[in-house]
């Protein structure tokens, strides 16, 4: 994806869509960009200014719309995404971001999407329809917040460990996936963990591959066992 041609500005500034830079860096789940990186870091994020929201609205298979939280990020945060991604293409994309961003503060450069209109406040019927629009964004970024919160308590033995800034050997991480087999036959779960897919680049060639991910407690409580600390 040519991030050049994927510019929006919001009051009067360069902003990019997280999705956008998520399928740029080669994430399989354009969403995990949210769930994994803008929701646990958004502290650190809004460090470099407020993240700017917006609404998508995606079809449903069986009829109807389903609307969700869009994160448009500015140049700082684009790139302090990138740099927590840890994907293989996040060193080829920050400098990507940091390319675009210029291009556009030396007027090289037009957004795809102009600024949004605000709607006519003294027309009745314009700002029921704004009001209206507005409470059902509310409701969807509830909804979303809420299916977030459930998936930030699935993570990889490497994402768990990167929220804990934590570094471990490959050996480590081995023994504290293997612990965390035991915990969940302990404490009664399903014998198998489940799995995530991946995106990678290697040689040239980019491939998916599957990676275990496990309960945040099940982690949490293997890690205390095995005496790494991450808590």
């Amino acid at each position: 994806m040519n991030l050049m041609h994927n510019i929006t500005t919001i009051d009067n500034e360069p902003r990019i869509l997280d999705t956008d830079l998520a399928e740029a860096l080669g994430m399989v789940r354009l969403n995990d960009i949210r769930r994994k990186i803008i929701e646990p870091n958004r502290e650190e994020l809004e460090g470099f200014g407020t993240i700017a929201l917006g609404g998508r609205t995606h079809p449903m298979p069986h009829g109807g719309v389903k609307t969700t939280t869009a994160y448009f990020l500015n140049r700082d945060q684009a790139i302090l995404v990138c740099i927590l991604s840890r994907t293989t293409r996040a060193k080829q994309i920050r400098q990507e971001v940091i390319r675009v961003f210029s291009a556009w503060q030396d007027g090289k450069l037009q957004p795809v999407n102009p600024e949004p209109q605000l709607p006519d406040f003294t027309n009745p019927a314009e700002a029921a329809r704004a009001w209206a629009e507005q409470f059902e964004a509310r409701e969807a970024l509830q909804i979303e917040n809420d299916e977030m919160h459930e998936e930030l308590n699935v993570l990889t033995v490497d994402e768990f460990r990167s929220l804990n800034h934590r570094y471990l050997t490959h050996g480590q991480k081995v023994k504290l996936g293997q612990e965390a087999g035991r915990v969940r036959l302990m404490w009664g779960r399903p014998k198998h963990p489940k799995q995530a897919r991946e995106l990678v680049d290697g040689c040239g060639d980019r491939r998916i591959v599957f990676l275990n991910v496990y309960d945040r407690d099940v982690l949490a409580k293997a890690s205390e066992v095995l005496g790494y600390d991450m808590m």
